[in-house]
């Protein structure tokens, strides 16, 4: 009996086992990913895209400037200045030189989700632990029957849910990015067609109050002459209700 029990305690791993094997597991993965950057990522020769910076640091490597972007801000489209070693992670890219690249930069991006179609005009955008696929249309204005149509004609494509004030502070930052002082408003996925002060997201979800609070303006949505569609009001930066002839950009989104 005192074997059995002797052989059982030892069979079983301490505390301090299971920290370095944590250790191990951990410290022998990160090379693989730093090594693998090649087949992580791509190289972008576009000179029609820009990205818009969310963190710029100094980095050895552009393996360096991979793991630094997503360890730190989750990021799918980073750029490295091998000349000076400047590392430049995106909040995403947008179509046009908003902030062009240096002739020594490389724009790179994650190959994870081929769903996303830069060819399309989509990109990723980083949010948190969010990924999201958006393009954003700001050449042409259409009403909301043609957006939605636009947009429903790509594979899970819709318009965007943007049910976040997150959500809200990113398309600001890319609409003011892109217009540089001038206004754009933009349709997203939400309407009260069907039921008269019921506002509906393209997902199918009811909009909740606390949604309508945080993003309306405070009286807001109005449906001041039957206002039946929603827009990202580019002087605001908040939703607002208007009718769903009125003729504006628009964002898309791949969902899952």
């Amino acid at each position: 009996m005192q074997y059995k029990m002797t052989r059982h305690l030892l069979s079983r791993p301490t505390v301090c086992q299971l920290y370095i094997y944590a250790c191990c597991l951990l410290y022998s993965s990160a090379p693989v990913f730093s090594s693998d950057v090649n087949k992580r990522f791509r190289a972008r020769s576009s000179t029609s895209l820009s990205l818009l910076p969310i963190g710029t640091y100094n980095a050895t490597s552009v393996s360096a400037c991979a793991v630094r972007c997503v360890s730190r801000h989750n990021s799918h489209y980073f750029a490295f200045d091998q000349e000076t070693n400047l590392c430049q992670c995106a909040l995403t890219i947008v179509q046009g030189t908003v902030s062009p690249l240096l002739p020594s930069e490389r724009l790179w991006d994650q190959v994870s989700d081929e769903r996303c179609n830069m060819s399309a005009g989509f990109a990723m955008a980083a949010l948190h632990n969010q990924q999201l696929c958006l393009k954003v249309i700001f050449s042409e204005q259409v009403n909301f029957a043609t957006a939605r149509a636009r947009c429903e004609a790509f594979d899970n494509g819709r318009l965007f849910v943007s049910d976040t004030v997150d959500k809200l502070n990113l398309l600001r930052q890319i609409h003011d990015a892109v217009m540089k002082g001038s206004r754009f408003n933009l349709y997203v996925g939400m309407n009260d067609i069907v039921t008269e002060d019921e506002f509906y997201w393209e997902d199918g979800r009811l909009v909740t109050e606390e949604e309508r609070r945080l993003l309306f303006n405070p009286g807001q949505p109005s449906n001041s002459g039957n206002e039946d569609c929603v827009m990202f009001a580019s002087r605001i930066h908040r939703l607002n209700d208007v009718p769903c002839y009125f003729k504006s950009g628009y964002v898309c989104e791949i969902h899952a």
